[in-house]
């Protein structure tokens, strides 16, 4: 996770091993950082909502989550059927670690208390293995 600090109109870059789970972020004050950039994260953590509580909570007034995951394919495709399959029958949480592909994250980050959000679409090309995974977002929420 990189955290972001604002300092006198300098930025400050610090990079953090959190020794943490997503939805626990306790070792950090309120309202610390300005800015959170999460990557290829809420697919695998176990409780969304409480992770996005807990980047809210460090997050300074205004201050900005930048996000870029995969998620579930649109409705009425073959890759929306294969990504709940592969997600309800356990075998691809088991092989990535919990990745669960059938999450509407968009969903979760636009619900998820924050005061603006910007998200964008686009998908992955490339060989097989990433067209299974192709449909994303990225973005901004602003607290």
């Amino acid at each position: 996770m990189l955290l972001v600090l604002c300092v006198e109109g300098y930025i400050q870059l610090i990079l953090i091993s959190i020794q943490a789970l997503g939805e626990d972020l306790s070792q950090f004050a309120d309202n610390s950082f300005d800015a959170v950039l999460e990557t290829h994260v809420l697919c695998s953590v176990s409780d969304v909502s409480k992770t996005l509580s807990e980047v809210r909570r460090v997050l300074k007034p205004g201050g900005k989550f930048l996000f870029l995951d995969h998620v579930l394919a649109p409705k009425n495709t073959w890759l929306h059927g294969f990504h709940k399959f592969m997600t309800q029958s356990g075998f691809w949480p088991f092989m990535t670690d919990g990745c669960q592909l059938d999450r509407d994250v968009a969903r979760f980050i636009k619900d998820g208390g924050f005061d603006q959000v910007e998200v964008t679409n686009f998908f992955l090309e490339g060989p097989i293995h990433l067209k299974l995974v192709k449909n994303h977002i990225y973005g901004v929420a602003t607290k």
